[in-house]
């Protein structure tokens, strides 16, 4: 019975978690050591959710790509602000 709604709490986890990591919102324990490991955890977390996916190819298309499109846009907004110009070595 909840065994469909898995995958959904497993990709939003995946999801808030890189967010909140990238805005240094979770303690330092659950926080990654470089940022760089985090930059492709939502692209990851999405393909594995939908080839562990059992739902509906309804639910799947209604709930999922939102999900992941709104926290990768969060994520490159806020990592856009830790980016430097290559030659000045300021951020942008």
């Amino acid at each position: 019975m909840h065994a469909s709604k898995i995958i959904f709490y497993y990709a939003l986890s995946e999801c808030l978690h890189t967010v909140l990591a990238f805005n240094d919102k979770i303690p330092s324990y659950l926080q990654f050591k470089d940022l760089h490991h985090a930059e492709n955890k939502i692209m990851a977390s999405m393909v594995i959710s939908f080839c562990f996916s059992y739902n509906s190819i309804l639910q799947t298309t209604l709930i999922l790509p939102p999900m992941f499109l709104v926290s990768y846009y969060l994520q490159l907004t806020k990592q856009v602000e830790l980016w430097e110009h290559p030659y000045l070595g300021r951020p942008l």
